[in-house]
Parts: structure tokens; C-alpha cells; sequence
């Protein structure tokens, strides 16, 4: 007998029909005597509501009155899937994030974990009823209700599996598996049969939207088997491991588009460690996150060069204020922001060593005539930053040059 901790997104809890296919999952898993915790997100599109429910209120970023709004959704979802399981013939309970509880620190919105209590999860287990908890919620040391931030439910599942040891954690989803790229993008992408958990942290990091990327991180460091699995079919999925066998000519295992971010250069930058500090710890304690920096050589007089940086485009406004905030102290002279970039990832093993792969990039900018805004590569990922406009051609050049296509 093994212990599951199974999870059920938005989609795959939509409505009452498709918890139905839910309960399919979990049954499958009790006929074969194995112990199983629900972790279920509100039905799809249902946070989406209670956020346009908010639009009338002003300034209520730091209000814990959102996170007791938004936690409903999930409350809602926990009951329905309980009876669901009860009128099936298995004996179900609904648990909020409090009725464990999940501890969490206080930001509204985007509470970090302290600690999971597993007491209630093993009575219910030693009394063969199926715990159904509500993903995304927790509760501070004071008593009061917070909420994980977008994902948080891939958050709770993984927390509550590594909290019980349990012998395997299996997200469903309203995909077949992880693919080698977009399926949007790339009809044709390959399904992943396994992904180490560095390869999917660094595809979720750079924009893939499957897995919550903090929750790969606690997978990671609790070292939970994780697979990603399709609801609305019998697919076998994607298994999350530490390590996979993988050979030189076959070492890139997917590719990721991100063509939401704008690129802001700082025209004759002083070249000086304590400007880039300046810069650094003013965006930095306004919570802006800078992506890829890139330092370009220095003009005549040496003392000075252009600094350019990426940002996701919803933050663009803020950073560009904040850098003409900063710029008679530092003493730099403009900002130029471009909004058409797109960058473009490609994720393996060893690529950094590998540089042919590097090689064949380049060759295929060279070949298409298109500029490389910047470039920067580690153990795991290779990125190069281009012009939105060609985006698309390149991810699909790219994508049948290293194998990702059917």
C-alpha cells in the first residue's frame, strides 16, 4: 500500500461533470489499496472572478481581506469533490488550509510556507476517509487567512506530500505531460516521458506555465516523486527526477518562448561596481525582478558603457520610473525602453560545455538575417534575446533543428 497525494487543477475541476473524471483518478488509485490525499484548486475561472470582484476597492495590496475573499473559491471546490467521493461509496472530508493548518508568513496575497501539521491528514487516513484539501490557502501564527500567490494550489500539494512522506505526488492537469515546447506554439512538440527537477524549474522560470515554479523548488529540496499527469485521459504523463540518461547529440530537452518582457538600456553608464549596486538595490526594494543583464563594452572615454536589462512588460513602467529616480545620482544619461524583445530558451543537460549548440544558434540568426540583443547560457539553459518579430520563425527553426518535433 503507498500513500498519494493527487491534484486537481482549475480546469480539471470545472465544473461537477469533469470532477466527476477527478473522482474516476482517485478511485483507480483506492482500488488498488493505496492511501490518497486530494489537493483540489477552485473550479476554472473562479479566482479569476473574485479578482474582478476587487476592481472597485482601491490600494489593496498589502489588505488581508483579499486573501479571505480569494480563498473561497477553493472552499467551494473541496466540498463538492468530498460528496462526490462520498456518493461514490468512498468516505471523503473537506479540510480548509486552517483545519490542518498550513502556517504560513503574513503577505497578503503571496505568503511564503512555515510549516504543515499532518495530525488531522493521519487520522482521517488510519479511518480510511479520503482528506480533500483546499490548495492556495494557509494561516499565519495570528489566526488570519492568506493565500500562496497564482499556482499556490502546486504549492500545497507538493508541501502537504513532502510533510507526509508520501510515496509518490501527482498534479493532473488538462495536458497530456510536459512537451518539448508550446503546443500553441509548436503543434508538433514531443511529450516529455521524464524531466530532471532543474530542467522544469529553469522551462517554469522562463515563462513555461505548467508547475507552479516554487513548487518545483520544494519538490527539489524535499526530493517528493512528482508526475504530471493528464486528467481527461489515461496517459502515462511526465515523471519529475532527479537525474536522466542523456547523450551529447540529444542534450536539448525543450524549448521556451517568452515574449512578454522589454528590454530598458541605460545610455553611458558609469562602469563602476557601486553604480551597478545603486541600481541593483533600488529596483530590488521596489520588488521589480530584472531578468537577463547585459553590460556592452565601453565608449571612448572608458569610463563609461551602455547597461541594458530585460523585464517582464508589466513591470516596464515602474522601472523606468524608478531608473530616472536614480539617474542624476548615479549619473547616467537616458533611458530607452524597447518593447518588441522576445526571448528564447532552449533547456538540457550540460549545455554551457556543449558549445556546437551555441554554434548551430547562431548559425540560424546568421542565416535568417536577425540581430542578437543579447546572449547567456548555463549548465541547464541557453537564451538569446531577439526582436518579438521573428520570434515565432525562430522557435520553430529551432525546434526541428534540435528534435523537438514529431
Amino acid at each position: 500500500m503507498a500513500l498519494y497525494v493527487v491534484k486537481f487543477g482549475g480546469t480539471s475541476v470545472a465544473d461537477v461533470a469533469t470532477m466527476q473524471q477527478a473522482v474516476t483518478h482517485v478511485l483507480k488509485l483506492k482500488q488498488h489499496h493505496h492511501q490518497v490525499v486530494v489537493v483540489v484548486s477552485a473550479m476554472g475561472g473562479e479566482t479569476d472572478q473574485l479578482m474582478a470582484l476587487l476592481s472597485s476597492f482601491q490600494d489593496l495590496t498589502n489588505s488581508p481581506e483579499v486573501d479571505v475573499l480569494l480563498s473561497t473559491g477553493e472552499q467551494k471546490t473541496t466540498a463538492i469533490m468530498a460528496m462526490l467521493l462520498t456518493q461514490s461509496g468512498q468516505a471523503a472530508q473537506s479540510l480548509q488550509g486552517w483545519q490542518l493548518p498550513i502556517i504560513t508568513t503574513d503577505q497578503a496575497t503571496r505568503a511564503q510556507l512555515r510549516d504543515v501539521k499532518c495530525e488531522a491528514l493521519h487520522q482521517l487516513l488510519r479511518a480510511n476517509i479520503i482528506p480533500v484539501i483546499s490548495g492556495f490557502q494557509g494561516i499565519t501564527e495570528a489566526g488570519r487567512i492568506t493565500t500562496l500567490g497564482r499556482g499556490g494550489s502546486d504549492i500545497t500539494a507538493i508541501a502537504v506530500a513532502a510533510a507526509l512522506q508520501a510515496d509518490q505526488c501527482i498534479l493532473f492537469k488538462d495536458v497530456e505531460g510536459i512537451a518539448t515546447g508550446d503546443p500553441k506554439i509548436i503543434p508538433a512538440a514531443k511529450l516529455q516521458a521524464q524531466l530532471t527537477y532543474g530542467e522544469i524549474l529553469e522551462m517554469t522560470s522562463l515563462g513555461a506555465k505548467v508547475i507552479q515554479p516554487r513548487a518545483v523548488e520544494l519538490a527539489m529540496i524535499y526530493d517528493v516523486p512528482l508526475v504530471i499527469q493528464p486528467t481527461f485521459s489515461q496517459g502515462q504523463g511526465t515523471q519529475i527526477i532527479k537525474h536522466r540518461c542523456v547523450n551529447e547529440h540529444d542534450s536539448v530537452a525543450s524549448i521556451v518562448l517568452n515574449d512578454q518582457e522589454s528590454k530598458i538600456c541605460l545610455l553611458k553608464f558609469p562602469v563602476t561596481i557601486k553604480a551597478k549596486l545603486k541600481l541593483i538595490q533600488h529596483l530590488n526594494a521596489h520588488k521589480v525582478k530584472v531578468d537577463m543583464f547585459l553590460h556592452h563594452g565601453p565608449l571612448e572615454d572608458s569610463a563609461y558603457s551602455t547597461l541594458t536589462f530585460t523585464i517582464a512588460n508589466t513591470d516596464t513602467h515602474t522601472a523606468l520610473a524608478l531608473c530616472n529616480e536614480i539617474k542624476d545620482d548615479i549619473g547616467f544619461k537616458e533611458c530607452i525602453v524597447h518593447h518588441k524583445v522576445a526571448k528564447i530558451s532552449l533547456i538540457g543537460i550540460g549545455l554551457k560545455s556543449n558549445l556546437s549548440i551555441a554554434a548551430q544558434v547562431f548559425d540560424v540568426l546568421v542565416e535568417m538575417g536577425i540581430s542578437l540583443y543579447g546572449f547567456s547560457s548555463s549548465e541547464l539553459t541557453l537564451s538569446i534575446l531577439i526582436s518579438s518579430t521573428y520570434a515565432l520563425q525562430v522557435v520553430q527553426r529551432l525546434s526541428l533543428l534540435f528534435n523537438l518535433q514529431h
